[in-house]
């Protein structure tokens, strides 16, 4: 679902500033990074929540984003 952005990307574009874009991609950047340790849970020790804390990083990425460019 973080990706589907890409579908409207050309209208979000328009209306983001190019830093919201930035706090956007960065989000859709984490939640792929952390798909490393998601996969790899039974083989990394802690996998499972180092996912958590790319998540949150996610989390806190996009919120920065719609809360300081949307809102």
């Amino acid at each position: 679902m973080g990706w589907m952005v890409l579908a409207v990307m050309k209208s979000l574009t328009a209306s983001l500033p190019p830093a919201g874009l930035a706090w956007l991609a960065a989000g859709g950047m984490l939640y792929s990074v952390g798909i490393y340790w998601f996969v790899n849970d039974e083989k990394i020790r802690h996998g499972h929540g180092i996912w958590h804390l790319f998540v949150l990083g996610g989390s806190i990425t996009q919120f920065v984003s719609v809360y300081g460019y949307v809102i």
